[in-house]
């Protein structure tokens, strides 16, 4: 850590003048109201365990309309669950509502129902000619894959998170051209679902019935939920393989507690709403040590007088491993996390961190080699000896997929460190797709 801070520090001797102020004034401690009001309202929200929700989210097109804001929703049930799942990937709530008004109608939105009103068990073998599944899947050379999909998951067919994540790439490939691009452009959820079913779902239904019951269920769930507080960002695109934590996005308690995305047990509301209120959304340079409000309280001052381990010398909590640690715990992506972060434990720095992965986590390269983004999830972490840093993707109102921080010399924030990197171990947490 401190060769890699001296040689951070002397590269700002090279910068110009200009820059040099520019970055001590973006470091000082008072903020611009926007900004505060920011962290405020982020820390507000994480304190009351409440979900995001993200005032900013685009429509397609570009300028935002009215009743598009894109909600991230608690999965208390399957509704909110399929509603979370295709907003995050990036579909607003009218569009997501067309999708719930043809499921609810093909299957009650049920994954385990098939045709005629039997229950699937988790050993089923969908059959041809017999409709199964969210949206009814009736065919062999549809369902074929489907069974492909869940094999590759580890997930029975049956799994809700399975035939999201198969629903998405039939849209992505056949039905990108004829549904999923022509949905982006549409605002309203009647006319969402009737676009869906038209070119996705084609049923038996004639165009009258097809709006008045498809329609009228969209808008009914749509109404349910359009009213909802905006709030802060949220992520609002995520890449394929992240199904299984999105949908489970409940503030029940998930089997295995494999939720990163708004972890059940986390006061702080999930992975995505820790990191926003942890790490400053741009960029900082090396001599900034100004934590965000969020992390300053939750963390320096409150889990890190509590026994947590959040490393720093002159500066708690300013530091790679203590910021790494405080937002996988935190976030409930896994507690246990560097001995659960309890120094009492065995909790500690890069070193120890390292040690507790090689035990609990899968290795993901032999520590030389460059990691590519295709080959990334977010919640995996790269580490040596002496630093560490945390991929989080793609995450809207973040300016990077890397989020770092440096010991007494950086503050958690945005970017800092690259995929490209070499002389790192990356780890991912076993079994897991965030």
């Amino acid at each position: 850590m401190q060769v890699r801070t001296i040689l951070r520090r002397a590269g700002i001797i090279l910068m110009i003048a200009g820059l040099l102020l520019g970055d001590a004034a973006y470091a000082t401690e008072k903020k611009d109201e926007a900004t505060a009001k920011f962290d405020r309202t982020v820390n507000y929200y994480m304190s009351n365990d409440i979900t995001w929700y993200n005032r900013l989210a685009k429509c397609s097109g570009g300028a935002k309309k009215a009743g598009t804001e894109s909600v991230i929703l608690a999965g208390n049930d399957n509704a909110e669950k399929i509603l979370n799942f295709f907003m995050q990937k990036g579909l607003t709530l009218a569009q997501a509502s067309g999708f719930i008004g043809n499921m609810q109608q093909e299957s009650g939105l049920r994954p385990d129902i098939i045709e005629g009103g039997a229950t699937a068990g988790p050993d089923y073998v969908p059959q041809n000619g017999k409709g199964f599944g969210l949206v009814q899947w009736t065919f062999t050379a549809r369902q074929a894959p489907l069974v492909k999909l869940a094999d590759e998951m580890g997930k029975p067919v049956t799994d809700i998170g399975v035939q999201l994540e198969y629903v998405w790439q039939e849209l992505n490939g056949n039905w990108k051209g004829r549904t999923l691009d022509p949905l982006k452009g549409i605002d309203d959820p009647v006319e969402a679902a009737v676009l869906i079913h038209d070119t996705y779902e084609v049923s038996a239904d004639n165009a009258g019935k097809v709006r008045s019951v498809r329609g009228g269920a969209a808008k009914a769930i749509y109404d349910k939920y359009k009213d909802a507080p905006p709030v802060g960002t949220a992520t609002s695109d995520q890449t394929t393989g992240e199904t299984k934590d999105v949908v489970n996005n409940s503030k029940k308690q998930n089997k295995n507690d494999e939720c990163m995305q708004n972890a059940s047990n986390s006061s702080s509301g999930g992975f995505e709403a820790t990191l926003l209120g942890y790490a400053h959304p741009k960029p900082v340079q090396e001599g900034n040590l100004t934590p965000t409000d969020t992390y300053r309280d939750k963390v320096i001052n409150g889990a890190g007088k509590n026994g947590r381990y959040i490393g720093g010398g002159d500066h708690p909590g300013i530091d790679c491993g203590g910021f790494t640690t405080s937002l996988i715990v935190d976030s409930g992506w896994d507690k246990g996390f560097n001995y659960g972060g309890q120094i009492s434990d065995g909790a500690g720095n890069t070193i120890k961190q390292q040690e507790w992965m090689e035990k609990n986590w899968e290795k993901l390269n032999d520590g030389h080699s460059p990691m590519d983004a295709s080959q990334m999830q977010p919640g995996d972490v790269a580490i040596n000896a002496v630093h560490t840093f945390i991929y989080v993707g793609k995450v809207e109102g973040f300016d990077s997929d890397i989020a770092s921080a440096s010991q007494d010399s950086r503050a958690p924030a945005a970017g800092g460190d690259t995929l490209t990197e070499t002389g790192f171990t990356w780890y991912r947490k076993k079994g897991e797709r965030v």
